[in-house]
């Protein structure tokens, strides 16, 4: 262990550091309160033996001090010449852990520090078990939001993120715009080629979309099966347009051979809706209406996009 080793005694000092290191410890000296705290600022400390009464700061103040600014929790053992149950009260109020008595028993001294050491590896042990929680629920949230075959944000991501953007859009008077997109005559594509091939279509839609959203303010994501959603934040129906033919161009680009389709190759097709401040909705009416849009554009001919007109 990194001990400091807190005395103003020089003699004192000299025996407890002699102890100390006969017992394989690394050990850090200074013989006042504000010394101890500027060393503990500095240096990485796995136990404090400290004086209890010293000139200027005594053990109890530098231990208030200490537990002040510490980020982890250190033993701290206090020294003192003169033992009682009051003192070692005042001590464990101010912070202390346990009390050594001088002139310092090598015996006990051994003791204290193997008691310590089994408490050190418990702690130890512990904070590498929340570690490990702490990953584990970053990928259980990950699981959660995420899709499973894409990587995409999920159906339940995509609620929350649009209902955020919907407030956002009303506090900061912005339009925001949803898209609806659906892999055309992707079932005859399932049933010619299979479900292993249909899944890698999904991904390969998945991926080059995910080229084109360039912008951190908005979200990309599988709706389910063989549709996705895209959320652009303030954004109106011109800058919406440009995004759709993009992710349209992307798509093509592939050039996934699809004997099934009309145009021998995958396509998509993709409803947008555009909704102001002023027009607030909810969230399964906004799907509502961008599903109509893409329903039109799929009517149409397919491979191509509709814009759901809002109503005034």
């Amino acid at each position: 262990m990194r001990i400091l080793l807190v005395d103003d005694n020089p003699i004192d000092l000299m025996i407890t550091q002699a102890e100390l290191e006969n017992l394989d410890q690394h050990v850090i000296c200074v013989e006042s309160g504000q010394q101890a705290i500027d060393i503990f600022k500095t240096e990485e400390i796995d136990l404090i033996i400290m004086d209890e009464m010293m000139p200027g700061l005594t053990g109890r103040q530098t231990t208030a001090l200490i537990r002040e600014i510490q980020t982890g929790w250190v033993p701290i053992i206090f020294l003192s010449a003169t033992i009682t149950p009051d003192i070692i009260l005042k001590g464990i109020e101010a912070g202390g852990d346990d009390y050594l008595g001088k002139p310092v028993s090598s015996t006990i001294l051994k003791a204290k520090l193997q008691s310590l050491g089994r408490f050190a590896k418990m702690r130890q042990d512990l904070i590498y078990i929340n570690e490990q929680m702490k990953e584990k629920n970053i990928l259980l949230n990950q699981l959660a939001e995420h899709d499973g075959l894409t990587g995409l944000y999920n159906r339940r991501y995509l609620d929350n993120f649009l209902l955020m953007a919907l407030n956002k859009s009303k506090r900061d008077d912005e339009t925001i715009t949803l898209i609806m997109i659906d892999i055309d005559w992707f079932k005859l594509y399932n049933d010619h080629y299979g479900h292993i091939e249909g899944d890698k279509c999904i991904i390969a839609v998945a991926h080059a979309m995910q080229e084109v959203m360039q912008r951190g303010t908005d979200c990309l994501g599988r709706y389910g099966g063989e549709e996705f959603c895209v959320i652009l934040q303030n954004t109106d129906v011109a800058g919406s347009m440009l995004v759709v033919r993009k992710l349209i161009e992307c798509v093509k680009k592939l050039k996934i051979v699809h004997e099934k389709s009309e145009f021998k190759h995958l396509t998509i097709s993709a409803g947008l809706v555009c909704i102001t401040p002023e027009k607030y909705l909810q969230i399964e009416d906004i799907y509502k209406k961008a599903d109509q849009a893409l329903y039109v554009a799929k009517k149409n001919g397919r491979n191509k996009f509709e814009v759901y007109i809002q109503k005034t």
